[in-house]
């Protein structure tokens, strides 16, 4: 195992943060988010000890700030939500073409996002027993199936029509699957479980 900075493991330090990756990502796109914001806070001495603890997703340095592991893993969630975007202006796409062989593969697109998100939970922000986000290795995994699908729909369809096209995609109840905990969502006036920002008494909406 590699070691980092006084003795701290760097696994650790990478495992801590594939929060980031989820959040931003796979999970940010399941639930249609339109916009994210990321409330950051940054405690300590980053130079000290920049690898074990919360300090924030960059450092202060001479030449500007220097990106940290979590602004990495926000910068991976990132190309993983733009996959899935392509993914369904692929779909979209070639539903409009009318020939049986691209009608499968927008299907067969369709099934892999949904495989996918079969396993994103809507639970993830749950006040108390969240539901924790996969593995780096999971998600690098959803990212290989995504891209392979699109790369399949592209022998069918052209990239800057798909790209032209306006966003057609399922809503997030559309998406609503067995890794959802049924008993923690609410179909009405709030889709998500409780959660909480500072304090744990107080939920949003």
């Amino acid at each position: 195992e590699d070691v980092g900075v006084r003795g701290c493991p760097v696994a650790e330090a990478v495992r801590a943060f594939v929060r980031d990756r989820y959040f931003f990502g796979t999970y940010a796109w399941k639930t249609g988010a339109s916009e994210i914001l990321q409330w950051v806070y940054a405690f300590g001495d980053p130079w000290k000890e920049p690898i074990r603890g919360n300090h924030g997703y960059a450092y202060p340095a001479p030449d500007g700030p220097l990106p940290g592991i979590p602004w990495e893993s926000i910068r991976e969630g990132i190309d993983d939500y733009r996959y899935h975007d392509l993914l369904w202006r692929l779909i979209t796409l070639a539903r409009k073409a009318g020939d049986a062989k691209t009608a499968a593969a927008a299907n067969a697109g369709e099934q892999v996002s949904r495989e996918i998100m079969s396993a994103v939970a809507f639970t993830y922000q749950a006040r108390s027993n969240g539901t924790p986000p996969p593995s780096a290795a999971t998600m690098e995994k959803w990212r290989w199936k995504a891209a392979l699908a699109c790369s399949e729909l592209l022998k069918h369809v052209k990239l800057e029509e798909a790209l032209a096209l306006p966003l057609q995609r399922p809503g997030p109840l559309d998406f609503a699957s067995p890794a959802d905990d049924a008993t923690a969502l609410k179909y009405g006036e709030e889709l998500f479980a409780d959660a909480n920002f500072e304090d744990a008494h107080v939920a949003w909406s």
